[in-house]
């Protein structure tokens, strides 16, 4: 499955992570970084450093290997100002 920017933003990192496989982080302004984990690492569409619209293709769904025995999934993370939050919070939803 198709894995696409919440926002426009810069790719802040590209990197594997033992808990989260392949993770992309974009700096999406005013102090929000969204960590799209569980990419398929040869399958990406972005490199760091590299600018992305709302809606841009980032790559593809891969595994996520400390939620491994769930079903292909996007572990999605919103940080503001450096903590984790609720994305749907800072949303206001």
């Amino acid at each position: 499955s198709q894995v696409k920017s919440i926002a426009y933003g810069t790719v802040k990192s590209v990197y594997e992570d033992t808990l989260y496989g392949t993770v992309v982080e974009i700096d999406h302004g005013n102090g929000v970084v969204a960590r799209y984990c569980g990419m398929n690492n040869s399958a990406l569409e972005v490199t760091e450093g590299e600018k992305v619209e709302s809606g841009s293709l980032i790559g593809y769904l891969g595994t996520v290997p400390c939620e491994g025995s769930e079903l292909s999934h996007l572990h999605f993370e919103i940080y503001y100002n450096g903590e984790n939050v609720d994305p749907l919070a800072l949303m206001n939803k």
